[in-house]
């Protein structure tokens, strides 16, 4: 089945014909509690908490860890005392801020999450990289929604 218009498969055939997969969760969940996936969180954690990592920075791994890496940036912006701070520090296993205080300019954080794919042996390690910033920074600095949007994963508004 073509599109009359452009010649080309409609993006629902080709999903269609992809091999959807099958509804249900993609990973194991209970991985990172058997001992291989435990082996893979110490990587990721200091004193039972998740390790910070800065954008250039990644979990050393011992070479018998053998893991693929998926990168994704995700931007975050929008009005003041919404909240998105306190979700990436949450998403990264920080602590919550108690106090509000408008994020000026763009701040980063950086997290990653192993997890073990059901149809494969070998982990994969989600890096992702949280671009925030508020709205009053968007206006006042026309580079950051250039910048910040720019090659990400997700954009969150």
């Amino acid at each position: 089945m073509t599109s009359h218009l452009s010649g080309t498969t409609p993006f629902y055939v080709r999903l269609a014909m992809s091999g959807v997969p099958k509804s249900g969760s993609l990973i194991i969940p209970e991985w990172l509690q058997s001992p291989e996936g435990r082996d893979y969180a110490s990587c990721i954690l200091r004193k039972k908490k998740r390790r910070t990592f800065g954008l250039i920075e990644r979990p050393v791994l011992p070479p018998q860890l053998p893991a693929d890496v998926a990168s994704y940036k995700i931007f975050v912006s929008g009005k003041s005392g919404v909240g998105k701070t306190s979700l990436i520090a949450k998403l990264c296993g920080l602590e919550v801020p108690t106090v509000h205080h408008e994020t000026t300019g763009i701040q980063t954080s950086s997290t990653y999450w192993p997890v073990r794919p059901r149809d494969s042996e070998r982990p994969i390690i989600f890096a992702f990289h949280f671009w925030d910033c508020g709205e009053s920074a968007l206006k006042k600095f026309d580079h950051i929604l250039p910048v910040g949007g720019s090659a990400a994963g997700m954009v969150l508004l």
